[in-house]
């Protein structure tokens, strides 16, 4: 937002215009699962057994340990500031902030609130779009 006035002194005219910059919102996305060699592979075979799963990590990885090309480009296009981290790497704030792991969090005047739940997330699926929608309007 920018606001634009003019002064005048005697004969002289100033004007100029005033920008406000808007910082962007922090969002922090936590996986169901741990980092480090173990805890990938644990992901794994829990995944594998199908007794339980991370829909944030079925969104961002799929079976691509690299990650997801299709997630990769959305979230640049998105121009939003989203981290990804495991639960065993988020804060004691961050984890107090959630319902349930997977979740992505807000930072809004240095508090984390969580502004998609685990069922967001499972209902998106793929659609990139939908979760960008809701980081947008949160």
């Amino acid at each position: 937002m920018s606001i634009a006035y003019q002064i005048e002194f005697g004969n002289f005219l100033l004007a100029t215009s005033v920008r406000f910059i808007e910082e962007m919102a922090e969002f922090v996305g936590i996986y169901n699962a741990d980092s480090g060699i173990r805890g990938e592979l644990t992901y794994a075979l829990i995944k594998l057994s199908g007794k339980s799963s991370c829909s944030l990590c079925e969104i961002t990885h799929g079976w691509n340990p690299f990650g997801r090309n299709a997630w990769r480009t959305s979230c640049r296009e998105s121009g939003l500031d989203l981290t990804l981290i495991h639960r065993n790497n988020a804060s004691a704030q961050q984890l107090n902030a959630v319902e349930s792991l997977p979740a992505i969090l807000k930072k809004t005047d240095g508090n984390w609130s969580q502004v998609v739940s685990a069922d967001e997330l499972l209902s998106a699926k793929n659609d990139f779009t939908k979760i960008f929608d809701l980081l947008n309007y949160s």
